[in-house]
């Protein structure tokens, strides 16, 4: 009995203890100055009420998860060899071939370019099934961009129609729209560049056979890649500003080189994401340059914890 008793008694003091100092801090946040109590709101979500917001706020990450695909299944094609299968190009008409006849007519139009006699002369040959795959790998690759564009534009067009988007969402809807609409153009500006022969080095003699490899222009490739990672990015920081409620927060310095230091690795991991592919292409020092960027990432984010959890 008297165990119990002092076992109860210890909780009470316990439970009183931790009221008397949820009190002391609240009265303590209540008593600072208006100007170190910071509630973050968006601009773009000001005036819209939280239902709206968690609606248009699922859609934006939606459309993320899109252009995170699109980036993974441009890899696999690029990785399949197929991103020079489709030598052509029509915004809304591509349908693959039904018939045997328009597939081997599809397989003529691929052995005038360059990308044809890269194969034979590495594999032997180009089979008509080989070549099925990699032009289905493209056409897949086209077809996700399309969805992406769809995806966004209908449920853009009817929440603009009901007044889900105040002036500055508005302005970022247009702009991410136009964004969209621009890879799409810039993914066949990349593809054109390589379905040219590739140019003779200078200074090889002109009598000398020259066996060279055809490939996109790495700069367009590297454009066409990093305005990808710029979408995700744009859906993926406004779909959480919709749906992510910020309490009222007490400004202090850690909170800016917290900042700072997000900001700064993220900017880090994109130019490594970018670099990454020029080097590749140029069979440069990309491994090195990757294994450098991961280190200070990695600092940084040590750094981090160690500046949260002793400050």
């Amino acid at each position: 009995m008297l165990t119990f008793l002092l076992r109860n008694s210890c909780k009470n003091v316990r439970a009183v203890t931790l009221t008397t100092k949820l009190k002391l801090t609240k009265s303590l946040l209540f008593r600072m100055p208006k100007r170190h109590q910071v509630t973050y709101v968006d601009p773009i979500t000001r005036g819209i009420p939280d239902g709206v917001q968690r609606k248009v706020g699922y859609w934006l990450m939606g459309m993320a998860g899109l252009t995170f695909g699109a980036i993974v299944i441009g890899g696999v094609t690029r990785l399949t060899e197929s991103g020079l299968s489709m030598v052509d190009w029509h915004p809304f008409k591509e349908v693959p071939p039904r018939t045997e006849e328009q597939w081997l007519e599809e397989f003529e139009k691929y052995k005038q370019f360059p990308e044809y006699e890269h194969v034979v002369r590495e594999h032997g040959e180009m089979t008509l099934s080989r070549f099925k795959f990699i032009w289905h790998m493209e056409w897949g690759h086209r077809q996700w961009g399309r969805l992406i564009g769809v995806a966004y534009a209908i449920p853009a067009a009817l929440f603009w129609y009901k007044g889900y988007f105040n002036k500055g969402m508005k302005i970022r809807v247009a702009c991410y729209g136009a964004l969209i609409g621009f890879q799409g153009l810039l993914g066949w500006y990349m593809v054109r560049s390589g379905l040219k022969a590739p140019p003779r080095p200078a200074g090889l003699d002109p009598n000398e056979e020259f066996v060279g490899v055809p490939r996109v222009s790495h700069y367009r490739l590297a454009a066409h890649l990093s305005t990808a990672a710029i979408l995700y990015s744009l859906f993926l920081w406004s779909g959480f500003s919709h749906l992510l409620k910020h309490p009222n927060i007490v400004r202090f310095p850690q909170v800016r080189n917290l900042k700072i230091l997000g900001h700064s690795t993220k900017a880090l991991m994109f130019t490594a994401l970018i670099f990454g592919e020029i080097f590749y292409l140029f069979n440069c020092i990309g491994s090195t340059f990757m294994i450098s960027i991961v280190e200070i990432v990695t600092h940084q984010s040590w750094f981090a914890k160690k500046l949260l959890i002793e400050n």
